[in-house]
């Protein structure tokens, strides 16, 4: 398969050891001072995507973000990584489309088809929210074959044979013919680190700039973030009656804290 175009569509995120606070809104973090780093799914769908490259000639691989211009340093790792060019989709003013996975599909799908990318891949969930609905919203809005949850992939021709996980950890082999996107799962490769030179040479590789368009539709709208309550209650049972402790314990479970 050759002069393939492939998208990876990355995300950025709060890096996992930061403490995340809400702001003084309610509706948003507290972005002071916070660390970010491209989500670790979608570092899987980018060394994907560099490993089909390697081994199929003329191969481009697409970075493809949404977000704001601190974005931009993101992009660099991903090129620095191996990826050939970089695409920013920029809210013109507000940036509460970020927050909307439908908005955000579909200004992710207008570039794929002028880029005439006919395999996107991105990681199958994003580590701060966990919607997981980018990857499904775009193969509907494309009006593309999809797979979810992809931890093994193989290019027959024109074709790709793909290993995706279901329920109980069972796995299943299904085959899907191009334009196809695929949600990335982790196990299926190890993303590789960006060497000082290629991260010099990074700087110099193109990213393009595309302003979101005026968009009619109503955007998704957070009225308020909460704190998850943290409930954590020790309960002792003093009773040196084997059979009587038992009685004891089934009966928390069962009435108080509905276990069983």
């Amino acid at each position: 398969m050759k002069n393939m175009k492939i998208g990876v569509c990355i995300k950025c995120v709060p890096a996992t050891d930061e403490i995340i606070r809400i702001n003084q809104s309610g509706k948003d973090i507290d972005n002071a001072n916070l660390k970010y780093i491209i989500n670790p799914y979608d570092e899987f769908a980018i060394e994907e995507a560099l490993k089909i490259r390697d081994k199929h000639s003329g191969t481009e691989v697409i970075i493809i973000c949404v977000g704001n211009e601190d974005n931009k340093e993101h992009i660099r790792l991903a090129l620095a990584m191996g990826c050939d060019r970089g695409v920013l989709i920029k809210p013109e003013t507000s940036t509460s489309i970020l927050k909307d996975s439908y908005l955000i599909a579909t200004q992710i799908s207008k570039v794929v088809k002028k880029e005439g990318i006919t395999l996107l891949i991105t990681g199958k969930i994003a580590i701060d929210h966990n919607n997981g609905h980018v990857s499904s919203m775009l193969a509907a809005i494309l009006d593309w074959s999809q797979a979810i949850n992809v931890n093994q992939i193989e290019i027959k021709e024109d074709k790709l044979v793909v290993v995706k996980e279901i329920d109980n950890a069972e796995k299943i082999k299904i085959e899907l013919a191009l334009p196809t996107v695929l949600g990335i799962s982790k196990g299926l490769n190890q993303p590789r680190y960006p060497t000082i030179i290629n991260l010099m040479k990074a700087k110099s590789k193109l990213i393009e700039e595309y302003q979101i368009d005026s968009i009619d539709l109503k955007q998704v709208e957070i009225e308020k973030f909460t704190y998850q309550k943290q409930k954590r209650e020790c309960i002792f049972i003093d009773n040196k009656d084997i059979e009587k402790t038992c009685e004891e314990l089934v009966t928390c479970l069962k009435l108080k804290e509905k276990i069983i």
